[in-house]
């Protein structure tokens, strides 16, 4: 039986005796036993796939002990000659075992990458999922605050006059006007134009003009300080005196 190397630049024959003196011919691995090892073989010796491929290996490829095989490349070295022929061929199945080792651990190292992968994708999900309930538990936190709040209003017209169901007379001691003198008072000072405030107070802005009325009767009747009204209408000081001011001289103006 006529035995060929099947790497690609080897001329290793036995119908050329000259060629194989001290070379050991390897069979190669055959496709449906050792299909993994077989197809790195191939691609090892580097030939076109018409010339080698799976369906063409068969029990008489070979490879021969001039070829050092590694799992991505083959190269030539010569042979030194050796006593014992065995010998050779063991160092030779050695190292196509490496080879296969090799193989066998990029293998390996592969499931590790994919299991990574897969373990990161997992803990992505995870983090994605716990952020979206972060935000809708934020949500939730926000609206409970925001119904929790109650608007607390400072004193005005109506708080007094509930206060008049229980006190006679409570609008009469913080004014000296009765209720009916008060609207007509307030109907007369706002019928042509209102006061005028030059700073523009946020706080003097959201104040009813009737309620910025009643402050400055409740001065002008108790003498109270600005702080102590700053405190019973809830604003600032500065906002008690601009008010106070301009409602003044609103009143010396119609009046």
């Amino acid at each position: 039986m006529v035995k060929t190397c099947a790497w690609g630049r080897c001329n290793s024959d036995t119908r050329r005796p000259e060629r194989i003196q001290g070379v050991h011919f390897i069979p190669f691995p055959k496709p449906k036993t050792q299909k993994d090892r077989c197809l790195r073989w191939i691609k090892a010796c580097g030939r076109p796939h018409y010339q080698l491929n799976e369906s063409r290996i068969n029990r008489h490829t070979f490879v021969c002990t001039k070829v050092n095989i590694t799992f991505s490349r083959i190269l030539w070295i010569p042979v030194v000659p050796l006593r014992n022929i065995q010998i050779q061929y063991l160092l030779m199945v050695q190292t196509l075992e490496k080879a296969d080792v090799i193989g066998e651990n990029e293998a390996d190292s592969c499931q590790i990458d994919h299991r990574m992968q897969k373990k990161l994708q997992v803990t992505e999900e995870k983090l994605h999922h716990q952020t979206v309930l972060n935000q809708h538990l934020n949500l939730q936190l926000s609206t409970i605050r925001s119904q929790s709040e109650v608007q607390i209003e400072g004193l005005n017209i109506e708080k007094i006059i509930q206060q008049e169901k229980k006190i006679t007379g409570f609008f009469l001691y913080y004014t000296s006007l009765k209720h009916s003198t008060f609207v007509t008072l307030y109907n007369i000072l706002t019928e042509q134009q209102m006061p005028v405030f030059p700073k523009k107070k946020k706080d003097v802005k959201t104040m009813k003009p009737e309620t910025q009325l009643l402050l400055t009767l409740m001065r002008l009747r108790h003498n109270f300080g600005l702080k102590d009204l700053a405190a019973r209408f809830l604003i600032s000081t500065q906002s008690v005196s601009e008010i106070f001011s301009a409602w003044i001289e609103h009143m010396y103006l119609i009046l």
